[in-house]
């Protein structure tokens, strides 16, 4: 017997296209949008199919492009409809494809929630132009309570989650990989030790909670999953010169490897010619014991070699050995201090070493002369930080507690003034291009920029 010729083929191929035209258009089983019990911005779409199929859903915010969730393969799926703001409608399409190419299969509107008490979107102050560069949102613990929400350079906030009642997140980083934001919490009151580090996905639900003992204000990530804090290091300390005996509150710096391994890499008590002066008074954050350093920040610096610690009671930031636990270099009242002329340090904030040399803080100065960023050359030769840039320090700018200073390069910074609500968008002049306020009581606690709406995408 012969094989198939050349007309068996197109006999074939007519029979084929003749069954896909007479065969039924896909549809789903069921199609409903609802939004996400855990987050009154997240319209869901849930679809269900007779078969597995590839599905996606396109959606339009007012205002905002247009957008697309990922193409998930499944018979029964939720599509997230990311980035919407308060109160506005959605309109979607949710589309499938089962191999015969794509198809819409339902399509609606849905109206998203309200904030909560305590969160509310911001006023734009300052917009020197709608094109202008930068980051176009923030990731920032922030309100009047202990939210942490993504805000757009319009003000609106587009993502929120809310921590465990009773504790305040303070710090606030995307994931390693894009695909999360972490943040940590504690006591505010400090009568319990309820440390964590918590992971959560772009739909608010959580992934992953890492417990930080004695964890306060600031955490640190490495590359290998490593996750590093700051925890209280409570001694009792009697002064030489007084005889006076207090329970002192110091920082050591721990690390919790991937598998779950806890090191202490070092304490501040552990270093050489540095101890507590009970004769000078501090800001009291710790009820009945003295806040000795006050460590407010903790970076990977030198490639993670080595960390930069910030304690402000002492008006000091100390780059220190993360094998050793020993300091390397001092900045501010101790090793490479402020020429005269020049801004001393003052209960600050957020430091970062620049290149060429350079520090770059956020200087709360506690007193009502006002606070603002300061930038630091490190003159190695003659052994002293001059400032050579600021930003702030006027009397509208007092900000006891908080702030950051974020370099994006080119000179161009963000300016966080933390307890006050604002945060300004500073050009390598001076002038601020862009300047976001909360409402009364709304404070900026630790943030992070960055480009384009979903971080991975």
């Amino acid at each position: 017997m012969g094989g198939a010729g050349p007309l068996d083929y197109v006999r074939g191929m007519l029979l084929l296209l003749s069954l896909l035209a007479c065969s039924e258009p896909l549809e789903s089983l069921s199609c409903e949008a609802a939004l996400s019990p855990t987050m009154t911005l997240l319209p869901q779409v849930r679809l269900s199919f007779a078969e597995p199929v590839q599905s996606w859903v396109e959606y339009a915010v007012p205002e905002l492009p247009d957008e697309r969730t990922d193409t998930i393969e499944g018979a029964s799926v939720t599509h997230s409809l990311r980035g919407a703001y308060a109160q506005v409608e959605v309109e979607w399409t949710a589309w499938a494809d089962d191999g015969r190419g794509p198809s819409a299969v339902c399509e609606g509107s849905i109206e998203t929630g309200s904030l909560p008490m305590g969160l509310a979107d911001l006023t734009v102050e300052v917009e020197a132009a709608s094109d202008l560069e930068g980051p176009e949102l923030m990731v920032a613990s922030m309100g009047g309570g202990p939210f942490v929400a993504i805000f757009d350079r319009q003000g609106r906030i587009r993502w929120f989650v809310e921590s465990d009642a009773g504790t305040l997140p303070i710090d606030v980083q995307l994931g390693q990989d894009g695909d999360r934001v972490r943040f940590n919490s504690f006591d505010p009151r400090f009568e319990e030790d309820i440390g964590l580090v918590r992971s959560v996905d772009l739909d608010g639900e959580v992934i992953e909670d890492v417990q930080t003992s004695l964890a306060h204000h600031v955490f640190a990530q490495h590359p290998d999953g490593t996750l590093a804090w700051l925890a209280l290091d409570i001694r009792e300390f009697t002064d030489p010169d007084s005889g006076e005996t207090d329970e002192v509150v110091g920082d050591a710096i721990v690390e919790r490897a991937p598998q779950g391994d806890e090191l202490r890499i070092g304490t501040v008590w552990d270093w050489p010619d540095f101890e507590p002066d009970l004769d000078e008074p501090t800001l009291g954050l710790y009820p009945g014991m003295v806040d000795w350093t006050h460590g407010n920040a903790l970076k990977r610096v030198d490639e993670g070699d080595s960390y930069l610690l910030s304690m402000a009671n002492v008006d000091l930031v100390t780059r220190v050995d993360r094998a050793t636990g020993q300091p390397i270099e001092h900045y501010g009242s101790r090793g490479f201090q402020v020429e005269e002329g020049s801004r001393a340090l003052n209960h600050q904030h957020d430091p970062s070493l620049l290149e060429g040399d350079r520090l770059l803080v956020f200087n709360s100065v506690m007193d009502p002369a006002g606070s603002g960023a300061s930038e630091y050359e490190i003159d190695r030769e003659a052994g002293v930080l001059r400032e050579v840039w600021s930003y702030g320090f006027g009397p509208d700018t007092f900000n006891p507690v908080l702030g950051q200073a974020i370099d994006l390069g080119e000179g161009r910074r963000i300016v966080n003034f933390g307890f006050l609500g604002s945060m300004h968008l500073v050009e390598a002049d001076g002038t601020p291009s862009w300047v976001v306020q909360g409402p009364p009581g709304h404070a900026f606690r630790q943030m992070q920029p960055f480009p384009g709406f979903w971080p991975g995408r």
